[in-house]
């Protein structure tokens, strides 16, 4: 039986809430091979990305979940937080205009 989707988003926020971002991660990835723009798994790489301090490598994945959820608030916190702490910020005014 093949584990669905919301079963790897539930196993990698559990990994994710542990702080075992590696096992996190993997699972996201493992959502990210069936389904590329999943918003939700999108998002969990951009925050583990950006809870390493790593905001250019968050970016993208912010970028993503912000596509395919533009209702979702938090997509457009993560992805204009992660603009500023990249230094980018014109790209985050006119993310918020």
């Amino acid at each position: 039986m093949e584990t669905s989707i919301e079963q790897l988003i539930e196993a990698g926020l559990s990994a994710h809430k542990e702080a075992d971002f590696l096992e996190a991660e993997r699972f996201y990835r493992m959502v990210l091979d069936r389904e590329p723009r999943n918003a939700r798994a999108n998002h969990h790489l951009g925050l583990i990305a950006a809870i390493q301090e790593q905001p250019s490598r968050a970016i993208p994945y912010f970028r993503v979940a912000l596509e395919e959820r533009p209702e979702e608030d938090i997509c457009w916190i993560s992805f204009i937080e992660a603009l500023i702490r990249d230094e980018q910020v014109e790209a985050a005014q006119k993310a918020l205009a």
